[in-house]
């Protein structure tokens, strides 16, 4: 903020006022127009462009600032302002009467003018010679244009309480009530325009944008209020740029490379129309178009501005204005308007000789015609006339009538009900400026128009803007069009009120809207992960994982909406009235446009919902169930119904022929109750389809268990009456009387309900019950009945199987009864399909996923019951339907003669009957398969200001004598601030105030002092260094005041002499170099004062970054390193110990604005968030530190960056400990971390464990010493020395009378005795910094005086080239550091890192903790030595200061909305997806072959699944393979020792042993596919099996063939064993085995199998299968076998009725049969089971059938070989012997 009042104060407290006279300077040329009236209003505006630049030789007297280019608007502004007081002059309504007077200044754009005009409106432009008192010459000001120039007034007048309006200032600062008491304005304040742009932008959905500012108040407050309001909004600004018209060409050339190089192509430009010109201009040389430029109402609607070269930079643009407005008559008033030479009114003749090319100056000698006095401005078409653009002018309307009506109501005042105290009114004769302001702030009027004027609290008005478009014309011309009306007062959300008439164009001629993003909107299903180091609005989208979504819900989303709409409807193509209709419908596939996510995070689904395939919802999961819609429900129903119907059909045909003996002797009762199990047993499979409910849970297993143990027990009851009716034939048996029919009865009763009471167990312990099973699958969920209890569920199953194997047995037992009578061979045959059926289940059931279970179930049940059906009850149909002549009872008792050849066509069509079963069975079961300072203006306006009417040099106020000083050959300034404060003075601007009067003084600055001139006398005594040249020096006191050091540099500069008249202004500077200031702000301004003349300005503890600017300070050098280094240092030290979320507290100065806005910006690049960033000054108020409190007790942050000097933080430790703010660690710089007096101070600890960084410890010889010897000091400078002794030694040399307890010096006092700041050496490298610099100044003397043995002169240089040569010294000093400076001026940045430690005496101690060195590479700069440090409260623990704690690996971070980067939660990453480092920003997906682990911080190999040797499963298979083929080989061993017996000679020895070969070969395949797949197992396994296993049925279908041949063999003059001897038995064997290995072979070449590696069953493994290759050929394979297998059946089938000894038919029927059952349950269970199970039941599968052969066929054979020998004979065989 520019501090003008405070250096007119100074002028003030300087002026050198001899009389009580008060003179006028200089200002008779500034008045434009003026009129006298009862009461007058001031008037301020720039008429001209450009002031005149004076190159100042400091010799003469330059005289006023000139200007040129003269303004047509700001005339205007002038004109309406006497439009108005004119009208209201002449108006009855208001103020009659009574008349109003206007005097109206001009000012260039300068500050100093603008000022100067205001203090000139304030006193008139007469002198006095009385006193210096009378009222203000004017009641009110109107102006002025810009916000920079308003400031100074508003600061000027604000004391005296005059109202001052402005048309135009919109800087948000001057809203301060506090600073600016008596402004007003009838514009608008950039807080609301700053919030309007940004949520214009944000509409638009531009959230990457560029920023172009002017660098001046109005520029840099409303750009910093628009950068708070875009960041709130949710938009980036990628740079932001500064521009003013008198910056050189190059600093124009750099803004345009900075947009050259950037990304958005959105420019939010806050900026003057003149600067904007000027960039504009180079922008378009450099060819840099088709940006979209938005707008302030600077330029928005600037018509200077409007020409075709800027429309092809910024034509489309956007922005808002002051809507524009009419006044009636002012058009005509201006076009009627003359000019006049009177002085005082003289304001349009420039422009009147430049409109009509003439002349009305006499004294112009230009050549010009003179002007005739007949010109008229109404026919001539200027910018001056033209007022299509009145929004301004309406304004400056609006603010006189302001005036007049705060006026009239003051004259309107009734005494006794005045506002003012005891009732009174203003004295209307005498109206002061006070009484004016008091009614012009309860202003409220409605203009002619309508519109309504009023002021808030604030001085501001209700904020209303036109939101305008540029755009071009059909005749070419630049219009701004009005597309739209933002008014603040209106809800959030209605500011806007669009024209739905108007189509807005874009940048390059657009009707579509621009983009202009860091990154594209994510759409839904995605999320947004950021970058780390780059703004919140540049991120990845990163798919949402499965389970998780995104959708376009939240209300972010819904404002991107409306700007989606927003867009449309400027481009023309929607109209209003359907917007808030679209609003609620949200209907945008209108638009065909995408809609967009704003989702920092996933969100997870809920557990019964999965994520659609965009990821952009939750959808339930789909719920799988076996239901009867489906195809296998279906087909399953379908089976359970034909078999319960046809059970029905057997039963009604039983019912039928029940006197029939074939179902007499079969056991009709068991028979009857068999069938009604029989179809309860089919019917129950229907409650295993459906949706799983509770009852149908319970119902399911429990019906089936009942009626299942029901069937087997009838069938158990059967086979026991098969067994008693055969004892009862033998003589003397009476065994059907202990199983008649009663027992029958309680027996099937007695089995029954021994299940009934394990299911009323197992339902009432733990019931089955439905159940979600959501662990499964991830995208489906399986409604499935949970068994309950486990063991309830096996031992129902197992009771089945326990009374099936017992009725298998029995069965077995009863084979060889009588044929004819026994139905036992049936039985054996259903229980062996119910025994293959359900233990082929027990695999398939364990290893099925959701509903195939239920199917599996099922198919077991189906299969087994029609086993049970079709083998018992089939052939006894058969011979009630179509053999009735056998149902007879002699035929069942055996009486009958066998004929062969019936018994061979019974067997024919038995066997079609069952071929048509299994050809029907087969068919149905193969269908289940995703600021600035700008002081040099102000120092100039203060010369320029102080004009005399001589040429002489004056000495302008009282001179100032420098505290210390010594005479020499050269010398050396110094400026120290002695000092900290100075007595505030009550200016009552009647008389002249008196001087400052410094109070607290400040010993540093004695150290300071000491320090230089201990350098001073080093380097005089020294023989090398300037030997025969003396050098002396000046020390001043700044009182800590920046505008007392810019005087003391100015008195250092120009001495304290007047000059002689007539003499020139011009000598050599007083000094070579100057020495100070301390603080950043002074050293600022005195580098700004001193800069010009090239003096050297060196500090030693001003470190503001801004400093190093060379542009600004020329001049300026340090021995102490910049905040630029220090700012970087805190930043890395503070992201070292982990600190992410931290506070701040700055000084309000430019050290610490700078300094903390250098540390802001490196701590954003390393992920450091400031919760809060807080200023504070020495003169803050009560109320500001209160609140500064309150925002750091409310905080969550634990680490405080303090940027403050050691006195601020003195004021601040005792606040603190009032409010108990204790426990916080602090950060300190060099500005008070190494401060001993401070560190005395914190008496309770508040700073314990702070750390930060100071100057690195040095040690000068002699200086401490030197310091301590004050006595030199006296003959420097008494004054200034008396005062020191006394503050030192608390006594005093003069002492009053009153005073009894004052101390009295004596001059002999001991400063060995004393410890205090004085003595305390602490800031020895601050000394040392002093030190040096001034021998940097001398190494440049001795080399530019050319010093060798001496001086061959003692001659003051000339500065500029002594600075050029100082800037370029090197030299080390005598403790051996070397001293030089960078191309800024700056020294090598070296730090120690102190800590704060509390010793036993409970005192504070520095320790050195560590190194900052910022010339060594990034990672090598910062070394700190952890166990050294203590922290906060003398704990020994690092403290955490974090916003969120770190994310640890696992997880990632996802930014909470409207919270700083810093601030986020902790996302565990998506299965399949991994972050292997803490606060990742993205989880990382695994490849393909990897899986994340249980913590997802690792991708590790995906468990590789196969079935292998070393589990349990492929134990036990291998096992059994083994015992199988052992078995086999041991029943070849034992048929080759009896190879020549009967039996195996009989049953064709040669296929036997082929056969068990074959076997041996189908025992051992199966360990092929056991292992880990490769290419040869997967072929191999396939092959083998496919080849031994037809090599085996080959082998079985000869036996039968030749069983059959055989006994066709014994038929007389049969000779058929002749067409199937040995050689077509071998040939056969060899034919079909050939068919199988030519199917592999084609197989093999075609499309073999390989390994596979199935990555979609599982997410979390893999399965290591062998890929069939060809299914054909897999297929072709087992069909072929299939084949095969039926045909053998079919055959042996035929063969059962052989006669028995003879006939291995019976077995191979039992083998064929095992083996079809378990081959058609593999089926289903092959194509349910996943993974490794899939080839369990393969190998399953190929073990049972070739058990079921070998046992089935070799194992009789073996009993009788090994225990009945007897019977191995030939006679037997033959069965030639006779029975017993």
């Amino acid at each position: 903020m520019l501090l003008l009042a405070d250096i007119m104060m100074i002028i003030f407290f300087t002026a050198d006022a001899t009389a009580q006279q008060c003179m006028a300077y200089g200002a008779d040329d500034l008045l434009h127009f003026s009129k006298e009236g009862d009461v007058s209003i001031g008037g301020i505006f720039s008429f001209h462009q450009f002031p005149l630049d004076v190159n100042p030789t400091l010799q003469v007297n330059p005289g006023n600032i000139r200007c040129f280019g003269v303004d047509p608007g700001e005339l205007q502004y002038a004109m309406t302002m006497m439009f108005a007081i004119e009208e209201i002059n002449n108006s009855t309504d208001i103020l009659p009467g009574f008349t109003l007077g206007y005097r109206i200044y001009g000012s260039c754009p300068s500050i100093p003018l603008s000022v100067k005009a205001s203090l000139v409106l304030i006193n008139g432009p007469e002198d006095r010679i009385d006193e210096c008192i009378k009222l203000s010459s004017v009641h009110a000001v109107i102006g002025e244009t810009t916000s920079t120039a308003t400031i100074g007034i508003a600061r000027t007048m604000g004391p005296f309480r005059i109202p001052v309006l402005s048309h135009s200032a919109t800087c948000a600062c001057l809203s301060n009530r506090k600073e600016y008491p008596s402004f007003f304005r009838t514009i608008p304040s950039d807080y609301y325009q700053s919030r309007a742009l940004a949520k214009l932008v944000k509409h638009f959905g531009w959230t990457w944008v560029g920023a172009v500012r002017s660098r001046s108040d109005y520029g840099n407050d409303g750009m910093a209020s628009f950068l708070e309001a875009a960041d709130k909004e949710g938009v980036c600004v990628e740079y932001s740029v500064a521009i003013y018209r008198t910056d050189p060409r190059e600093k124009f050339l750099d803004v345009v490379d900075v947009i050259k190089t950037s990304t958005s192509r959105v420019i939010v430009a806050f900026a003057d129309g003149n600067d904007l010109d000027i960039l504009i201009e180079e922008l378009y040389y450099q060819n840099v178009t088709g940006f979209q430029w938005v707008g302030s109402e600077g330029w928005i609607t600037y018509r200077y501005l409007a020409n075709a070269i800027n429309y092809a930079v910024v034509g489309g643009a956007v922005g808002f204005a002051v809507p524009n407005a009419h006044i009636p008559g002012l058009k005509e008033f201006i076009a009627s308007s003359r000019p006049y030479m009177t002085p005082g009114n003289t304001g349009l003749v420039e422009l009147w000789e430049n409109v009509f090319d003439c002349n009305l100056r006499l004294q112009s000698h230009n050549g010009a015609k003179s002007c005739t006095g007949e010109e008229s401005l109404e026919t001539a078409h200027t910018r001056f006339t033209d007022v299509t653009d009145a929004s301004l002018l309406n304004n400056i309307y609006k603010a006189v009538y302001a005036v007049a009506y705060a006026v009239d109501g003051l004259l309107a005042c009734v005494e006794g009900k005045g506002p003012f105290p005891n009732g009174s009114c203003a004295n209307t004769r005498r109206i002061e400026p006070w009484q004016v302001l008091h009614y012009l702030s309860q202003v409220n009027i409605t203009m002619k128009n309508g519109e309504k004027v009023l002021f808030d609290e604030l001085g501001d008005p209700v904020a209303r803007y036109a939101l305008v478009n540029w755009q071009m014309n059909s005749e070419g011309s630049i219009i701004f069009e009005t597309i739209g009306l933002y008014d603040a007062s209106q809800q959030d959300g209605q500011e806007f009120v669009m024209n739905d008439d108007v189509t807005a164009v874009w940048a390059g001629d657009q009707r579509m809207v621009p983009r202009s993003v860091c990154s594209e909107s994510c759409l839904p299903g995605t999320s947004r992960a950021f970058t780390e180091g780059k703004p919140i609005c540049c991120f990845d989208c990163i798919p949402c994982a499965d389970g998780e979504f995104t959708n376009t819900t939240s209300e972010k989303t819904r404002l991107l909406s409306f700007a989606l709409m927003l867009m449309v409807f400027l481009s023309g193509r929607l109209k209003v009235q359907m917007i808030s209709h679209l609003v609620e419908m949200s209907s945008f596939p209108l638009f065909n446009m995408p809609m967009v996510s704003d989702a920092v995070t996933c969100l997870p689904c809920p557990l019964e919902y999965k994520s659609n395939g965009n990821k952009t919802r939750c959808d339930l999961k789909n719920i799988e169930f076996l239901n009867f819609n489906e195809v296998m429900g279906i087909l399953l129903v379908t089976f359970s119904l034909f078999g319960g119907c046809l059970t029905i059909t057997i039963g009604l045909i039983f019912f039928h022929y029940r006197q029939t003996p074939i179902v007499r002797a079969n056991n009709a009762e068991l028979s009857f109750l068999l069938l009604f199990s029989l179809t309860l047993c089919f019917l129950c499979s229907l409650t295993f389809i459906g949706r799983p409910s509770e009852w149908s849970c319970m119902l399911r297993h429990t019906a089936f268990g009942i009626t299942f143990v029901l069937c087997i027990s009838c069938v158990l009851g059967k086979t026991i009456v098969v067994l008693m009716a055969f004892r009862a034939t033998l003589p003397g048996s009476n065994a059907m009387k202990w199983f008649g029919p009663p027992q029958q009865r309680l027996s099937v009763l007695a089995f029954t309900l021994i299940q009934v009471l394990i299911c009323i167990l197992w339902l009432t312990i733990s019931p089955p019950f439905p159940h979600k099973n959501m662990n499964h699958y991830k995208d489906r969920i399986i409604l499935e009945c949970h068994v309950g209890s486990a063991i309830g569920f096996w031992a129902v199953l197992g009771y089945i199987g326990f009374l099936a194997l017992l009725c298998f047995i029995l069965a077995f037992l009863a084979r060889k009864l009588p044929d004819n009578f026994n139905e036992a061979k049936f039985i054996t045959f259903s229980m062996l399909i119910f025994c293959a059926v359900w233990i082929t289940f027990i695999p398939a059931y364990v290893s099925s996923p959701g509903k195939f279970i239920v199917a599996v179930e099922i198919f077991a049940i189906l299969a087994s019951s029609s086993g049970v059906l079709f083998c018992i009850f089939i052939p006894k149909c058969y011979i009630i339907l179509l053999r009735p002549d056998k149902n007879t009872k002699k035929h069942m008792m055996g009486k009958h003669p066998l004929k062969n050849q019936k018994v061979a066509a019974a067997s024919c069509v038995d066997s079609s009957h069952l071929a048509l079963f299994f050809r029907r069975a087969v068919k149905k079961l193969k269908r289940w398969m995703e600021s600035i300072f700008t002081l040099l203006h102000v120092v100039m306006g203060i010369i320029n200001f102080s004009s005399t009417n001589g040429t002489f040099c004056n000495l302008q106020g009282e001179p100032v004598n420098p505290q210390l000083s010594k005479d020499g050959d050269i010398f050396i300034g110094g400026i120290f601030p002695f000092h900290s404060s100075w007595d505030m003075t009550d200016v009552s601007y009647i008389l002249k105030p008196s001087p400052l009067t410094c109070v607290s003084l400040d010993f540093r600055a004695f150290q300071f002092s000491q320090s230089l001139i201990f350098a001073i006398e080093e380097i005089n005594n020294s023989s090398s260094l300037l030997p025969g040249v003396s050098l002396g020096y000046k020390i001043y006191d700044t009182c800590s005041s920046t505008a007392m050091g810019v005087r003391m540099a100015m008195a250092l500069v120009n001495g304290n002499d007047n000059s002689i008249l007539d003499e020139h202004c011009t000598k050599p500077a007083q000094v070579q170099a100057i020495i100070g200031e301390t603080y950043s702000s002074a050293s600022m301004a005195i580098a700004k004062s001193v800069g010009p003349f090239s003096i050297p300005l060196i500090s030693h503890y001003a470190t503001c970054e801004c400093l190093s600017d060379k542009r600004k300070y020329p001049s300026f050098l340090r021995t102490i390193p910049s905040d630029y280094h220090q700012s970087r240092a805190l930043a890395e030290m503070i992201k070292h110990f982990g600190w992410t979320w931290v506070g701040a507290i700055r000084r309000d100065d430019d050290y610490g604005n700078s300094g903390m806005a250098a540390f802001t910006e490196a701590a954003e690049q390393l992920g450091i968030c400031l919760e809060y960033s807080l200023t504070f000054f020495t003169t803050y108020s009560q109320d500001k530190v209160l609140r500064i409190i309150q925002q750091i007790k409310s905080s969550t942050s634990r680490v405080i960056v303090g940027f403050l000097g050691h006195w601020d933080l003195e004021i601040l430790l005792n606040v603190f400990y009032e409010h108990n703010i204790t426990g916080y660690q602090w950060v300190g710089t060099e500005g008070w971390i190494s401060d001993s007096g401070l560190a005395t101070r914190d008496k309770h600890k508040i700073l314990q464990g702070a750390i930060g960084l100071a100057i690195p410890k040095t040690t000068v010889t002699g200086l401490k010493e030197f310091i301590l010897d004050i006595y030199p000091l006296k003959s420097a400078g008494s004054a200034i020395f008396t005062e020191f002794w006394e503050t030192l030694f608390h006594c005093k040399y003069t002492v009053q009378n009153n005073s009894k307890h004052t101390t009295v010096c004596t001059g002999q006092e001991k400063l060995s005795e004393m410890d205090n700041e004085f003595t305390d050496m602490s800031l020895m490298p601050i000394f040392s910094n002093v030190y040096k610099a001034v021998y940097a100044i001398a190494h440049t003397l001795h080399k530019l005086l050319g010093c060798l043995q001496t001086c061959p002169t003692q001659k003051q240089p000339d500065p500029l080239t002594f600075l050029e040569h100082l800037k370029r010294v090197r030299f080390k000093t005598k403790e051996g550091e070397e001293i030089y400076f960078d191309e800024n001026g700056d020294p090598a940045a070296k730090y120690e890192i102190i800590n704060w430690q509390t010793t036993n005496d409970q005192q504070h101690q520095f320790v050195t903790v560590g190194l900052y060195d910022s010339s060594f590479p990034a990672h090598d700069r910062l070394v700190v030595k952890r166990a050294s440090l203590v922290w906060a409260q003398n704990s020994n623990q690092v403290p955490v200061s974090v916003c969120s704690e770190s994310c640890p690996p696992g997880t990632r971070k996802a930014v909470q909305k409207g919270k700083p980067i810093c601030c986020f939660d902790c996302i565990p990453c998506a299965e399949g997806e991994i972050s292997n480092k803490t606060d990742s920003i993205k989880c990382e997906q695994c490849y393909q072959d990897f899986w994340s682990n249980q913590h997802r911080n690792e991708c590790v190999k995906k468990e590789i699944e196969f079935l292998s040797y070393e589990e349990t499963m492929g134990i036990l298979l291998t096992v059994v393979s083994i015992i199988g083929t052992f078995l086999t080989i041991i029943i070849a061993i034992i048929f080759f020792r009896h190879k020549n017996t009967p039996i195996v000679k009989a049953n064709n020895s040669e296929l036997s042993f082929l056969l068990l070969f074959s076997l041996a070969l189908c025992f051992l395949c199966s360990l092929t596919f056991i292992g880990q797949p490769s290419e040869w197992s997967c072929m191999l396994r396939h092959t083998v099996f496919g080849i031994t296993f037809v090599l085996c049925i080959s082998c079985v279908l000869g036996k039968t063939i030749v069983v059959l041949m055989a006994f066709r063999a014994t038929l007389p003059g049969s000779n058929v064993m002749k067409w199937f001897g040995p050689p077509q038995q071998r040939l056969s064997v060899l034919a079909f085995t050939l068919i199988q290995v030519l199917i592999c072979i084609l197989w093999l070449t075609t499309s073999p199998p390989f390994p596979f590696k199935n990555l979609k069953h599982y997410k979390e493994k893999i399965i290591l299968e062998c890929h069939l290759g060809s299914t054909i050929g897999f297929w072709a394979v087992l069909g072929y076998i299939g084949l095969l297998a039926l045909l053998c059946f079919i055959l042996a089938f035929l063969a059962r009725k052989l006669p028995d000894k003879f006939n291995e038919a019976k077995f191979i029927t039992f083998s064929m049969l095992i083996f079809c059952a378990v081959w058609i349950t593999f089926i289903p269970a092959y194509v349910s089971s996943p993974g490794k199970f899939t080839v369990a039941v393969e190998i399953f599968a190929i073990l049972a059938s070739s058990f079921g052969l070998l046992f089935c066929i070799f194992l009789p054979k073996c009993y009788v070989i090994i225990l009945k020998p007897e019977n191995n004979t030939k006679k037997q065989i033959m069965g030639k012997v006779p029975v017993k």
